[in-house]
């Protein structure tokens, strides 16, 4: 076993990490179904139509699923630390920014920037907790048999950074690690019905020319 991955290596601030993102991870929840709660609001003060308040509620988890990617890939290549920070900002900014929305069409626009803005926050914290959080030392301590479940085609969780490494960093056993080809973060196949659904989703774009 290579001395690199199973010295110990105590960080006692990945626990803050840890905080930080199960806060923005909350933000993001909480945010998705708070519109729900002032539709009647919404409705008295606004003036907004049936189709609009549905509009309103959901432009945010599309612009979400949309800008995901480019979310991730952007944390990835300049700080994750720093795309956390500009985006729970910015739904601060954009919540704040929703108590004064004059219209209900500059309530959407709103919302679609805190969907962006999510999209910053959500798998960045969400992603990767078991190498980034508990690390080598965190993983030597489980003393129980564990099976770790990986996906080929993973892109939001990826196979690497967040499962061989951990599972290389536990010495009990016994310890399994599996490996589902053309699996995802959504998926275990791709199946008829896995198939159908968006790119950004599947997370395999260009794997076996689909």
């Amino acid at each position: 076993m290579n001395e690199l991955n199973t010295k110990p290596n105590r960080k006692p601030e990945r626990w803050m990490v840890l905080f930080a993102c199960i806060i923005a991870v909350l933000m993001v929840v909480i945010d998705s179904g708070i519109i729900n709660l002032i539709v009647p609001s919404i409705q008295k003060d606004l003036k907004a139509s049936e189709s609009t308040i549905c509009l309103m509620a959901s432009i945010s988890t599309l612009m979400l699923a949309a800008f995901t990617l480019g979310g991730g890939t952007l944390g990835d290549i300049y700080g994750r630390r720093r795309f956390i920070l500009i985006g729970t900002g910015g739904m601060v900014a954009t919540a704040m920014l929703s108590m004064v929305a004059p219209s209900a069409e500059s309530l959407i626009g709103i919302r679609s920037m805190t969907g962006i803005f999510e999209a910053l926050v959500s798998p960045l914290a969400a992603y990767p907790l078991a190498s980034s959080i508990f690390g080598p030392e965190g993983m030597a301590q489980i003393n129980i048999p564990t099976f770790i479940l990986s996906g080929s085609n993973d892109i939001m969780t990826p196979a690497v950074m967040d499962q061989v490494y951990p599972y290389l960093w536990m010495p009990q056993k016994p310890k399994y690690l599996g490996l589902m080809v053309e699996g995802t973060h959504f998926s275990t196949s791709l199946d008829d019905v896995s198939q159908n659904l968006p790119a950004i989703l599947i997370g395999c774009v260009g794997v076996n020319g689909r």
